[in-house]
Order: structure tokens, then C-alpha cells, then sequence
């Protein structure tokens, strides 16, 4: 069976426990700031949404791939760190997701934002949502528990702008990918960051941190 067969199965198999597995409110603490769980009904965050409807499609249609094309070499890097210890998943999947040329949304798409699918970003490079992206996608590909991945929206204060980085959770611990650094931090250590709001596996949930500073 083809990679790319393999993982479109294996989306569906996590969306369909995923969405079985949640509970309907979380409270979570992230960079000192209290979260709250929120349902928002289908279709609320439309580019996230978006995100894993044209992901999953793409994964149906790929029957082959370049071989030296970087979507073709995530789809066998993937297939290669199945099974193995969750943190050489994740440095593995940081190291080869960062490599990926940085260019902004306006350069790229002719507008100010827009999230890419990672067949757009391995082909055409992305801005911070998009690596983190990228990541998440990744790491779920990889077995991870949808409430052990969080896509982190807010204001960085050492760049001064808006940003978005991953969260991954490894044995309690929760870990910061990205795109900005090569090096893999505990949160404790990122600092400088304040978060608006958190997405998790499904379009109809996010942690609005913006109400309960």
C-alpha cells in the first residue's frame, strides 16, 4: 500500500477516535494564562476547518510523489519514526519541518493571511502558522493523542508581532516547536509569549485565552 494511502487511512481512523474521545470542557494553563475550552459550532474557524478537509483529500489522490519532492520525503519520514519514542518523533519531525523556506503570506499568496495545507507548504514554502501546521499534522499522523497537540496563536514580545507555534505533550511535560528556532524547549523556558487562543483537533473547539487572563 502506497505511504500516502497508509497515512489518509490513519487520519480518518484518529479523527473518528478523536472526536470520540473529547469531553466537552477543559481548563488549561499555558505560559501562565488560563485557558477555557469553547464550542463554536462547525465551521467557526473556517481556515482551520479548511486545513484538514483539503489535508485529508490530498492524502486520498497522492498515489505517487516525487521522490526528491519535499512532500514525498515527509510523507517516508513519517513512515520511518512510526513506533519510535515520542521525543525522537517530535526533534525528527522539528528538524526536518524547520528546514522549509520561510516566506510571508503576502509574498506567497498575494494575501495577508492564509493557512497552508503541508502539500502547499512543502511545495511552496510558509510563514509561523504554517510550520506549525505542519508539525501538528505530523505528530498526529504519528499516533499522537489530539489533546496532547495544541497550534498556539498570539503575541510574541521578543519579534513584537503576532506569531503561532506548536505545543506538544510528552509525559505530562508540555514542549514549544518553532519555526523561529531549531532547538525544541520546554515551555517554562519559552517566555515572552502571550497567547490569544489554542486550537485542537476538530474545526468546533479552541482555548480562548482572552477571557480568562
Amino acid at each position: 500500500m502506497k505511504v500516502a494511502a497508509v497515512l489518509s487511512c490513519l487520519f480518518m481512523t484518529l479523527a473518528t477516535n478523536s472526536v470520540a474521545r473529547e469531553i466537552d470542557s477543559y481548563i488549561y494553563r499555558h505560559f501562565g494564562v488560563v485557558g477555557m475550552e469553547k464550542r463554536i459550532g462547525s465551521g467557526g474557524v473556517s481556515r482551520w476547518d479548511r486545513i484538514f478537509r483539503n489535508h485529508s483529500q490530498n492524502l486520498q489522490g497522492q498515489q505517487n510523489c516525487l521522490a526528491q519532492s519535499a512532500w514525498c520525503r515527509w510523507q517516508q519520514l513519517l513512515s520511518s519514526l512510526r513506533g519510535k519514542e515520542k521525543s525522537e518523533q517530535m526533534s525528527a519531525v522539528n528538524q526536518f519541518v524547520t528546514t522549509v523556506r520561510f516566506i510571508s503570506d503576502q509574498n506567497n499568496y498575494g494575501m495577508k493571511d492564509y493557512w497552508a495545507t503541508p502539500r502547499e507548504f512543502f511545495r511552496r514554502g510558509g510563514d509561523c502558522e504554517d510550520f506549525a501546521i505542519a508539525k501538528y499534522l505530523s505528530l498526529l499522523h504519528l499516533g499522537w493523542r489530539a489533546q496532547d497537540l495544541r497550534l498556539l496563536v498570539g503575541y510574541d514580545m521578543r519579534e513584537a508581532s503576532d506569531h503561532a507555534l506548536l505545543l506538544a505533550r510528552v509525559k505530562g511535560r508540555w514542549y514549544v516547536l518553532d519555526n523561529l528556532t531549531n532547538k525544541i524547549a520546554m515551555q517554562r523556558e519559552r517566555g515572552q509569549f502571550t497567547p490569544y487562543y489554542a486550537l485542537s483537533y476538530r474545526s468546533v473547539v479552541w482555548w480562548d485565552y482572552r477571557e480568562h487572563k
